[in-house]
């Protein structure tokens, strides 16, 4: 049932007693609320007349030009959607010949709704889905779409992430189309995601990046455009190939030799799959037994299952002189048992030996992009009717800035053999210093750590009412590359007019 329908056919049931403490709005005065277990209806009126004339600021010549109920919807109370019905006061100034309605400030008549339910939305719009949020607030898809769009458009005007120091290059696909997605891997937050791979969006990214000399390492995978793209625009950065590109070649030779020998092989053979892509650290004892029935039956499955152990082995070294030393014994045992199957794998490395070695000297890997990609798919299949500038909105100022935590650290216990007795014994001698021993325990008050960080968000506090009139602050505030912190509860109010 809709609120309309409700207030002309339904009786409703008052439920509290003080409706105007109950709406908390400046500027309103509530004269009861009433609900129908759908929906809340507030009545409410302006809690103080206009000063002056909002178009020729005169204050005098202010004359009564009738009233209207106007319908503004706010946050959801108790589970269900709150409509308020205002009781608004028509004037016309006799100056200008204009008439106005009292301004409220806390309504946006714009939108119809209280400007704190367009902050909700705004701040619920990174976390829930479209639809969501309009069945808690009672509103259309489209108008929570709208709100939504707008708060990203205006967080894109001003927001700057710091250049990393080591980058991250990926791909995924996201609506069909493949992007590009730039990661820092040293603090382990998502930097960008472009709309395509294309040659000239990757480059146009680069180059605009501010203080792109700072950056150290690029780690990639084995797709020579990306490897051509950053040696023109990063002359500085050490390129590193991502382990997890590295030991897939070893996956791929193992299923050439399995697809080979089950060609020829009558018999059948389970899980060969499985536990030849396994460590050898993680084989149950049903994959061990399994591997000593192969010794003896299909002795190539074990033998490639040696060499891709040996191989993983060389990418665990401590430095990459070992790493070389390692390969090259590698490389010779391979020639003698399958020289056929890793065949593609040393061609590969060979024409990128720098950069794959590169990755033990250095310790970098692209996992955290990795991670951001299953965090993508997921977002991805959810939202099937998303456009990509809102997937890429919720996924950039959720996981590409740091966030106010309130995190409370947990105390740290003894592990020394008889301090608790001692402390027992002390208890019963002198129990002020026990107190105060065990408040030493107690977790760490880091609420003004918090407080360091809740000053230091994304957008610069003491802009106006309009954020582009402050441009300059912004431009200088880009210039600068250190950290920022995003804390959407506490974002200038700027951002949702």
């Amino acid at each position: 049932m809709s609120p309309t329908q409700a207030m002309g056919s339904y009786k409703f049931s008052p439920r509290i007693e003080h409706p105007t403490a109950w709406l908390d709005l400046p500027g309103l005065r509530a004269l009861k609320a009433e609900s129908d277990d759908e929906w809340w209806l507030v009545y409410a009126i302006a809690a103080s007349a206009p000063q002056c004339c909002p178009k020729c600021r005169a204050s005098s010549g202010l004359h009564r030009f009738g009233k209207k109920n106007q319908y503004f919807e706010d946050c959801p109370r108790d589970g269900l959607p709150v409509r308020i019905c205002v009781s608004r006061q028509r004037y016309k100034c006799l100056n200008c010949h204009q008439s106005f309605y009292e301004p409220i400030q806390e309504l946006d008549d714009t939108r119809r709704a209280s400007r704190r339910l367009v902050r909700f939305i705004a701040k619920e719009a990174l976390r829930c889905s479209f639809s969501r949020i309009a069945e808690d607030c009672g509103l259309h898809e489209r108008s929570v779409r709208r709100i939504a769009h707008d708060f990203f458009r205006a967080l894109e005007a001003v927001v700057h992430l710091p250049t990393p120091r080591w980058l991250g290059i990926d791909e995924v696909k996201i609506k069909g189309t493949m992007r590009v997605v730039l990661t820092n891997l040293k603090d382990r937050k998502l930097y960008e995601i472009l709309p395509d791979c294309n040659s000239r969006t990757i480059t146009a990214c680069l180059r605009r990046m501010p203080g792109r000399e700072t950056i150290e390492v690029v780690c990639m995978d084995f797709y020579p455009r990306y490897r051509k793209l950053v040696r023109a625009c990063l002359p500085g950065a050490v390129i590193v190939v991502d382990k997890f590109h590295i030991i897939q070649l070893a996956h791929k030779a193992i299923d050439r030799i399995r697809r080979r020998v089950k060609k020829r092989k009558s018999g059948k053979i389970q899980y060969d799959s499985r536990i030849l892509r396994k460590r050898e650290y993680n084989l149950s004892v049903r994959d061990q037994e399994a591997l000593r029935r192969w010794e003896s039956d299909v002795p190539e499955f074990a033998t490639a299952f040696a060499l891709k152990e040996q191989y993983c082995q060389v990418w665990e070294a401590p430095d990459e002189a070992t790493a070389r030393a390692f390969y090259e014994e590698w490389k010779c045992r391979r020639a003698k048992a399958l020289p056929w199957a890793f065949r593609e794998l040393l061609n590969t490395i060979s024409r990128r030996e720098n950069e794959v070695f590169a990755c033990v000297a250095k310790g970098i890997t692209n996992g955290y992009a990795e991670r951001i990609n299953g965090v993508i798919k997921d977002l991805n299949r959810s939202g099937r009717r998303v456009a990509f500038k809102t997937v890429r909105a919720k996924l950039l100022y959720t996981y590409g800035y740091a966030r106010v935590k309130n995190k409370v650290m947990k105390p740290t216990w003894r592990t020394d053999k008889g301090y608790y007795k001692r402390l027992k014994e002390e208890s019963e001698d002198s129990p002020v210093e026990v107190s105060t021993a065990r408040a030493s325990t107690s977790p760490t008050n880091v609420s003004s750590t918090i407080q360091e960080l809740a000053q230091r968000y994304v957008m610069v506090q003491e802009c106006g009412e309009d954020f582009r009139e402050d441009r300059v602050s912004y431009d200088a505030m880009r210039s600068d590359n250190s950290e920022r912190v995003l804390d959407p509860d506490n974002l200038p109010t700027s951002l949702y007019n």
